[in-house]
């Protein structure tokens, strides 16, 4: 994840046909000599919510890799109050991120589906992502 790496193209934000009103951004990167990095792609999603707290938004580094899961780091954003992650050790209300198999809690509250922009600034930050071009707004 410490590795630069950059976007300059993407397809630009579409439906996922799949899931209706959820909107998807893929880009794939590139390293500092702008080498695409086979496999690796950013992988952003928002969840048009039917009310406006019930939102879902998911920035994905992903790696397809037959030797590793798909997923490196992800930060999901809902609701404090929404029960958004449950596994053998903990439950999580909230925004949350995973790295690899480990979930952890985010307690900024600026991290929240009012700010798209400061999630998605957080999640490049932490993903040592930079863009020649800026993301517009789903």
């Amino acid at each position: 994840m410490a590795q630069p790496k950059t976007f300059t193209q993407s397809t630009g934000w579409e439906f996922r046909p799949n899931h209706a009103g959820s909107k998807v951004l893929v880009a794939p990167l590139t390293d500092a000599s702008g080498i695409t990095i086979p496999g690796m792609t950013m992988r952003l999603e928002v969840k048009a919510p039917v009310v406006v707290d019930a939102c879902l938004l998911l920035y994905s580094l992903m790696w397809q890799s037959p030797h590793f899961a798909p997923r490196l780091y992800q930060l999901e954003i809902c609701p404090n109050q929404k029960k958004s992650h449950m596994d053998a050790t903990q439950v999580l209300f909230g925004p949350h991120e995973h790295l690899g198999d480990a979930v952890f809690g985010i307690s900024e509250n600026w991290i929240n589906c009012s700010n798209w922009r400061g999630g998605l600034e957080w999640f490049l930050a932490r993903c040592s992502i930079t863009s020649v071009h800026p993301i517009p707004q789903p």
